[in-house]
């Protein structure tokens, strides 16, 4: 982005904040609006999902107060103040959108008699202990709308309008990376692999299937194919399972799931945002980025949603080889469109298509002999992404019942250039480019209701991927053909789930996948034709959970869960007349664990939870590269995984809330063959001990503005690169804090951040670059201290 061009995106920020109000009512706009008879926290709840608002700020009685039913056409807000009224709590509106409840002030007290008289001392008021309800609590991820409280498993819901600003305004991998049990590696963005409570299977991008299922509202996003990181914007939610997830989710989530939700388009919203940021790196480049969002009601029954939005990340490696600053430098434009509507009175239809276009000039790594932000090549290695779907789902719910049928399609086209590390018998510099496409199919099918306690989930889904490989060596002028190779999965499964209380206090969930796959591995051998091997397995898949309410709100549960990844082959051609074909197995794994949840209100913490897993990974499939730098997938072995996490939110001064997350890993594997794996046994990325630390204070809350600051520190420790034995190489041990401070003025927000406040350079990841790392130390260095400020407006 040009200088002027920069200066343009400003000028028409500042003056989006500056114009009057528009004639947009936003969320100010009349619904139809009905909220059962209940206690208030349930009745919070439903509200806030059937207007999309964020409320949050409630003290801890709220359960135990009946609301009656509030039902009609109404705002948001005129149904939160009918559910308080008779209450000892009112509101706070903080934006267009969100909601604080607070404690309604007690009447003045009446004036002291003239004459003296002891009082005794006042007494100390009990901590007022605070909950966010609303859309946070239920966990869509589960596929039947349970509760976070009472979800029998490791799972975290963020809500996007709560998250810190210095990760909101970038990818996916931003915001997750607040979890200590997500971790990836780093390559850059649109390249990297995601691993959840410690299963990670290897740094390096090649055909296997992702141990994460990564999914944007009900459509699967990939399912070999590295993590496209959209941009948050106008994102709604992040939804993170822990563990296998065989039932729910089939094959390729064994470490979890992660959900990306959506903002719905609102047949009665009409609103639109704008928004602009600066960011400069110190010692680096400097960017601008934009955004922009609008809801549109048509008719009384649809509406459209659409999303737009251009991010600049600045560079900060340098490459003195080509004499180069700041080479690594991104451009990430992408769009998403969403229609929804409701046909003949009682099915709902939503159809959403997305593009995001990815662009990164160089590699992110450094070569520390040469400098800690700084690397010698003779060629750049660029990194492009671009990632479609189309998407369509239809819903219908009946009394007792609810029907979700979903089907997308997503292609990612990913092109990687390395440097060769070669010179050609003309002097010339080679490169090594691939040309990736994968495309995938996915449906499913579901029905799930309840009748009094017990609760029902089945359904039935069909996947088809196909990632073909296209891969060159030679000069930029002159590329040959290396190897083209394709593998295709088809999976096909049937699935369900009941959930019933079999004792008081007790909850019992029972479920159940049956999954057959088909994998396909086509190589092409050009003047000797093609070689396709086959194979096909057939996986049960079961789920067992027990939870127990200790109490109104303590909840604590056990699970046994297995998971699996299909097996496949890989073709070795020492010599094309002969090709040999050597077959890989299934990966499975067998998964139990045991938690906790709940509150302490004497020590001001509102939300707490702890849990211990044991995980049996058998067959572990792992991308592997050979000693010239290619990638091949093989069993490497066997291995065990024991990891505990802890995270509990505190709110021990008024307006000043602290979050804090840890999680313990620690794993061992074992060999199949001498020489796989080498003397560390642990998995790669992984480090033993993550944590995080969030402290956000609100210096003011006023009807029509509020000023909030905050800063976030992580803490991750060493891990290892691969699990090869001249791969073992030292990452992580790493700390890094950020701060920023957010003004809220009507429609309109202000916000500062710093990123890396402390200007650390910790190694991140110790690769860039496969045909160089075993002669060449490599690291990805933190981003240095970075700045940003930030303009939005709401419409």
């Amino acid at each position: 982005m040009g200088l002027r061009q920069l200066i343009l995106v400003l000028i028409i920020a500042v003056a989006l904040a500056l114009v009057p109000s528009a004639a947009i009512a936003g969320h100010d706009e009349s619904r139809r609006i009905d909220v059962p008879a209940g206690n208030l926290i349930a009745s919070i709840n439903s509200l806030a999902r059937q207007t999309s608002v964020t409320i949050g700020g409630t003290q801890s009685g709220m359960s135990e107060i009946r609301t009656r039913r509030v039902r009609g056409r109404m705002t948001a807000e005129t149904a939160l103040r009918r559910l308080l009224d008779g209450t000892p709590y009112t509101y706070r509106r903080l934006s267009g959108h969100a909601f604080r409840i607070v404690e309604r002030p007690r009447p003045a007290a009446r004036p002291a008699p003239s004459r003296t008289t002891h009082r005794p001392p006042p007494r100390r008021s009990a901590p007022q202990v605070r909950q966010t309800v609303g859309p946070p609590i239920i966990v869509t991820a589960s596929k039947n709308d349970a509760e976070l409280q009472t979800y029998p498993g490791s799972a975290t819901v963020l809500d996007l309008a709560e998250i810190s600003p210095a990760r909101a305004s970038g990818g996916i991998e931003d915001i997750a990376a607040s979890l200590p049990a997500f971790t990836t590696t780093h390559l850059g963005p649109g390249r990297n692999k995601i691993f959840i409570r410690g299963f990670a299977d290897s740094s390096f991008n090649g055909p296997s299937q992702s141990t994460t299922a990564i999914y944007l509202d009900e459509y699967r996003l990939v399912y070999s194919a590295p993590n496209p990181d959209l941009r948050s914007t106008d994102l709604r939610s992040i939804e993170l399972l822990e563990g296998p997830q065989g039932t729910l989710y089939g094959a390729g989530s064994i470490g979890g799931t992660l959900r990306i939700g959506q903002n719905a388009p609102d047949p009665l919203d009409l609103s639109a945002n704008a928004s602009a940021e600066l960011t400069s790196v110190e010692g680096g480049g400097t960017a601008g980025s934009f955004a922009g969002s609008f809801n549109l009601p048509i008719g009384d029954s649809s509406a459209l949603r659409v999303v737009g939005y251009r991010q600049n990340l600045p560079g900060y490696i340098d490459d003195v080889g080509r004499d180069l600053e700041n080479v690594n430098s991104s451009n990430i434009a992408g769009w998403r469109a969403s229609f929804a509507t409701t046909v003949f009175s009682d099915w709902d239809v939503q159809l959403d298509v997305l593009q995001q276009d990815l662009d990164t000039k160089d590699g992110q790594y450094s070569e520390p002999d040469i400098g800690t932000y700084a690397r010698s090549s003779a060629l750049a290695e660029p990194f492009s992404s671009d990632v479609s779907l189309a998407g369509l789902t239809i819903s219908r719910s009946w009394d007792s019942a609810d029907l979700v049928s979903a089907t997308n399609w997503t292609e990612s086209d990913l092109e990687t250039r390395f440097d060769f590390n070669s010179v050609s018998s003309d002097g010339v510099s080679e490169l090594f480019e691939e040309e990736r496409n994968v495309q995938l199919l996915n449906h499913e099918t579901r029905i799930n209701g309840a009748a009094g306690n017990f609760k029902w989930l089945a359904g039935v889904s069909a996947l088809q991927n196909d990632d073909r490989r296209s891969q060159f060596i030679g000069t930029e002028a002159d590329l040959d053909d290396f190897e083209v190779l394709k593998v295709g999965t088809r999976e096909i499964a049937g699935f369900g789930e009941v959930n019933f209380e079999p004792l008081d206090r007790f909850d019992l969930t029972l479920g159940l996948r049956l999954v057959h796959t088909r994998t396909v591995t086509e190589l092409d051998l050009g003047d000797q034709g093609d070689i396709e091997p086959r194979r096909g397995q057939f996986r049960a898949l079961p789920t067992l959970a027990l939870g127990y309410r200790l109490s109104d709100d303590w909840y604590a549960y056990g699970r046994y869960q297995e998971g699996f990844r299909a097996g496949g082959s890989t073709i070795v051609v020492d010599d094309i007349n002969d090709p040999d074909i050597e077959n890989f197995s299934a990966d499975e794994v067998t998964y139990y664990e045991a938690g906790i949840r709940g509150s302490f209100p004497a020590l001001s913490i509102t939300q707490f939870s702890f849990s211990l897993s044991y995980a049996d990974w058998e067959n572990i499939q792992s991308d592997i590269i050979d000693e010239d730098g290619f990638p091949f997938t093989t069993n490497v072995g066997n291995g065990e995984i024991y990891s505990a996490n802890l995270s509990f939110t505190a709110e021990p001064w008024n307006g000043i809330e602290i979050e804090t997350r840890a999680f313990l890993s620690r794993s061992d594997t074992i060999a199949i063959e001498q020489g796989v794996i080498g003397d560390e046994g642990e998995f790669p990325n992984i480090p033993e001990l993550g944590i995080t630390l969030t402290a956000r204070q609100s210096l003011f809350e006023r009807e029509q503005s509020q000023l909030r600051i905050g800063a976030d520190y992580t803490f991750v420790s060493e891990s290892i690169l691969a699990l090869q034995p001249d791969l073992e190489l030292d990452q992580g041990n790493l700390s890094v804090a950020n701060a920023w401070l957010d003004y809220r003025f009507g429609r309109n927000r202000l916000t500062l951040t710093i990123r890396n406040l402390f200007d650390e350079s910790d190694n991140r990841f110790s690769f860039g670059n496969p045909f160089t790392v075993l002669e060449q130390e490599q690291a990805t260095p933190l981003q240095p201290r970075t700045f940003s400020i930030a303009i939005s407006r709401e419409f």
